[in-house]
Parts: C-alpha cells; sequence; structure tokens
C-alpha cells in the first residue's frame, strides 16, 4: 500500500531527520570558526540566540518578529558564509536527490515508525515502515513491516523484516538502508 504524497513527505522527513542528527549546530560553529570569518561567526550567534527566543516565547507576535529577524540573518548567513551554505544545501538533501544518485538495480530503504491507536486496547502501537526509493518509481513506496512487539518477539529477522520487502527485492544487486529505532540495535 503506499499513498504518494505521505510516502514523499515520510521519506524526505526521515533524511531530513536523520542529517540534523548526522551535522549538528555545534559542528557548523565549528566550521564556521575554523574559516575564520569572525563577521559570519557573530551571525551563526545571532541566529542561534533568535532560534532559542523562539523556542522560549511562543506568542504569535514574538514570534512572527523573530522569525522576521531569524529569515534576514539566515540569508545573510547563506551569502557570506561558504560553511553555513553547504550545511543548508546538506540539510535539503529529499528522495528525489537520493534517486537521482542510484543505479537500475538498486534499491534505498529508510526505515521509520509511526504510532496508531489500538481503539480496543487502547494503546498506541509503533508500526515499522519501509520507505522504498527505486530508480524507476515515480515517487517513494511505504510498506509496513511489523509492530514494535512482532519485531521484539520473532524469532527470525528475514520473516519480519525482509520477507515482507520480497516482491521489492527480486533483482535488486544493491541494498541501501537507513535503519531506526529497535531495528539499530539488530544483526539486519
Amino acid at each position: 500500500t503506499s499513498i504518494p504524497l505521505y510516502a514523499q513527505i515520510a521519506y524526505d522527513a526521515q533524511l531530513l531527520n536523520k542529517n540534523i542528527l548526522l551535522k549538528s549546530e555545534i559542528e557548523l560553529r565549528d566550521l564556521i570558526v575554523d574559516s575564520k570569518e569572525l563577521r559570519n561567526l557573530k551571525l551563526f550567534d545571532q541566529l542561534i540566540h533568535i532560534r532559542k527566543k523562539i523556542a522560549k516565547y511562543k506568542t504569535e507576535y514574538t514570534s512572527v518578529k523573530l522569525r522576521k529577524e531569524l529569515k534576514s540573518i539566515e540569508r545573510q548567513l547563506m551569502k557570506e558564509s561558504k560553511q553555513y551554505g553547504d550545511y543548508m544545501r546538506f540539510l535539503s538533501t529529499t528522495h528525489q536527490d537520493v534517486k537521482s544518485h542510484i543505479k537500475e538495480d538498486d534499491i534505498c530503504i529508510e526505515f521509520t515508525t509511526f504510532l496508531r491507536y489500538n481503539k480496543d486496547t487502547k494503546e498506541n502501537i509503533r508500526d515499522y515502515y519501509a520507505l522504498i526509493i527505486k530508480k524507476n518509481y515515480s515517487y517513494p513506496k511505504a510498506i509496513r513491516i511489523c509492530s514494535e512487539k512482532d519485531l521484539i518477539r520473532t524469532e527470525t529477522l528475514y520473516n519480519t523484516i525482509w520477507y515482507p520487502l520480497k516482491e521489492e527485492l527480486y533483482g535488486v544487486k544493491n541494498i541501501y538502508f537507513s535503519p531506526t529505532m529497535t531495528l539499530n540495535r539488530l544483526p539486519i
């Protein structure tokens, strides 16, 4: 099952989330410090200060005013700092970018989770999905893999994780995947 727009958004969100974890603001600040561009370092510190203010003061007026100031500083940094520009381009990676770099017999899988509410048990259930990109796909495909409980109880990881993707993996030579949550701790 796949709803194209949701699968695209989910895939892009996973990439963004993981990119943010890989390249933190601390690393970016270090790059700007290393460049010895004092003006850009001051701008970057202002940017961080404003972001903290926005998080602290959540009134609409303050937020709008601060967001305008934030956008202005971001534009300045994009123009004047190569490091900041590279960082922002890195964060804007999408499923289309990934697709453009793979071959016909490759598959890219972003594993992700979604919570769903079970009315009968009145509990949230975490489901694992595979967001899949192939060269010939117009958009990512989303396939439900299993629930968190199924994953924890499984005796054979192949049947739980890879078997639901059997049709997608047919003819594939290279599998590029990015696990999440419990999958990070399993030998998949």
